[in-house]
């Protein structure tokens, strides 16, 4: 019986990340899927969920079909790999594209022990969870259960500061790149008020997993066009397309009659974040950091961070633009915000920390005992 298995770890930083968690293990790191014809339990519909949600989807009727037996036979080999070898656990990469939304499937269909890896929605820090990432994690997304959870605990139980993090100096050495020069429309001046939109990656699985009833970026923009319009005078969204991002939506957005979108890919993310009187996104990372800013937050999609009164939440296309009529008025509870961001900062470990062998599967079992102790308070 092999003790660990292992999906997705195929960057740089995945196979180091995964090298230092698994030293001195009995572990396999899956780098090439082999097919098999021989159909798994739930092939079909597995095949089917993993292709639209898939990053690159062929534009032809043939290449789809091609595409959706490849899968298949991805997930009946995985299958086979993962019922013959019966793992103690399997880790896997994100969870949610390609071969690693495939093996999740056989370990969900197996019932085997899994721990997922993904780079968390906070500065060096790093998501370790044996239920999923981002909204599938073990993070609990009731107000009552940090109500109860003491600060000045967590705060000891937690590794590193917050504010140091996000300190100006680090901050600027660590920047995001800006996007590539686009189209743009005479950009306003950072001191005019407006709604800051960073968009994500297209097809990025927090938007094909948990868009909810946003189902594209082409859609968010539409919908942002439309409820612009409900926006006091003087008011104007701020976007900044992903630095990653494949499209650019520069020409999509000068086409709008609203004049009332810009974009600005030229200016800082967290200059812009300091500026903006409200951030909207789907479920960014940014809409988490705009809690360390003190910015309001609106929400399209599932986010982890995104309940009782840590955010708004636009619902629907009518939301949003009954929000936006009352954008002024958007708010939230800077005491819970405190509380869940100390409580992340518990839950996450630093990244630096599990890449230098300093927290390893003992300090995460320690955490999952504390963790229980919280729920049981």
């Amino acid at each position: 019986m092999q003790r660990l298995v292992c999906f997705g770890f195929n960057t740089t930083f995945q196979r180091q990340l995964l090298a230092a968690w698994t030293r001195g293990m009995d572990s396999r790191n899956v780098k090439l899927v082999p097919l098999s014809f021989r159909d798994g339990p739930g092939a079909e519909q597995y095949s089917n969920d993993a292709f639209i949600t898939a990053r690159k989807v062929p534009a032809g009727t043939t290449g789809q079909r091609l595409k959706r037996q490849f899968l298949r036979m991805q997930y009946n080999w995985i299958f086979r790999l993962l019922n013959k070898t019966k793992p103690l656990q399997v880790l896997i990469y994100n969870g949610f594209n390609g071969v690693n939304f495939l093996a999740r499937a056989a370990c969900e269909e197996l019932r085997l022990p899994t721990l997922y890896f993904e780079r968390a929605p906070l500065q060096n820090r790093i998501q370790i969870d044996s239920q999923g990432v981002n909204y599938r994690s073990s993070i609990p997304r009731d107000i009552a259960f940090y109500e109860r959870c003491d600060l000045a605990k967590l705060a000891a139980l937690s590794s590193g500061e917050i504010e140091a993090d996000y300190d100006p100096e680090r901050r600027l050495a660590t920047q995001r790149p800006t996007a590539k020069a686009t189209r743009e429309r005479a950009i306003p001046s950072l001191a005019q008020p407006y709604v800051f939109c960073p968009l994500q990656v297209p097809r990025d699985t927090q938007i094909t997993f948990f868009g909810d009833w946003i189902k594209s970026i082409e859609h968010q923009l539409d919908c942002i066009e439309s409820a612009a319009a409900y926006l006091p005078n003087g008011w104007h969204v701020r976007i900044k397309e992903h630095p990653q991002s494949p499209i650019q939506f520069d020409k999509r957005v000068a086409d709008y009659v609203n004049p009332r979108l810009v974009i600005d890919n030229q200016t800082d993310v967290y200059e812009q974040l300091e500026h903006a009187k409200c951030v909207l996104t789907i479920n960014s990372s940014v809409g988490l950091e705009a809690f360390l800013y003190d910015k309001p937050v609106v929400t399209l999609g599932l986010a982890l961070y995104s309940f009782g009164d840590l955010t708004a939440r636009a619902a629907s296309l009518n939301a949003l633009q009954e929000l936006f009529a009352n954008i002024e008025s958007v708010g939230f509870s800077k005491e819970h915000r405190q509380v869940f961001l100390r409580f992340l900062y518990f839950w996450f470990p630093e990244t630096q920390a599990v890449l230098t062998e300093d927290y390893t599967s003992a300090d995460l079992n320690d955490r999952n005992e504390l963790f229980n102790t919280l729920l049981s308070q």
